[in-house]
């Protein structure tokens, strides 16, 4: 079993994948049967082809059998923009991708900015990860003033 990244048609995406593909052992998903207990998923896309995510969940749930028991874990890339900024119904394309996924997300609250090539791979950026049925808006309640 192994790791699985799906890009989108961005030429920074798929330069992204090849490098994944090509020196970190990656395979090209869909299909994710390669994905095992344990492995990555990597989702690396422009925002505006990923916008709110809903139709690239669309698209991958009809045209993939998804392997609910196998637990993996979900990296969100969205070149151009944080992954964490709001989409439609207040969820972002992290929330949506986690909810529907029913997996955590590694996604950044930030610009993600990356650097890849023959020495390995770097990216900065304030990652975070959001796990599945958990709004960050109703987060604000439990703040508290000091």
């Amino acid at each position: 079993m192994t790791n699985v990244v799906i890009a989108s048609n961005d030429p920074l995406a798929q330069s992204l994948q090849a490098f994944l593909i090509n020196q970190q052992g990656f395979v090209a998903g869909p299909p994710l049967d390669p994905l095992g207990n344990g492995n990555q998923l990597w989702i690396v896309a422009h925002d505006s082809e990923l916008g709110d995510g809903s139709a690239f969940l669309s698209n991958l749930l009809q045209n993939t059998d998804f392997p609910m028991e196998v637990a993996f874990e979900v990296v969100l890339i969205v070149c151009s923009a944080a992954s964490l900024d709001f989409g439609s119904e207040l969820l972002t394309p992290a929330e949506r991708i986690a909810n529907t996924l029913g997996r955590n997300v590694i996604a950044s609250s930030t610009d993600v900015y990356g650097q890849w090539g023959p020495n390995g791979l770097v990216f900065q950026g304030n990652f975070v990860t959001v796990t599945p049925n958990t709004d960050l808006t109703s987060l604000f309640d439990q703040l508290t003033l000091d």
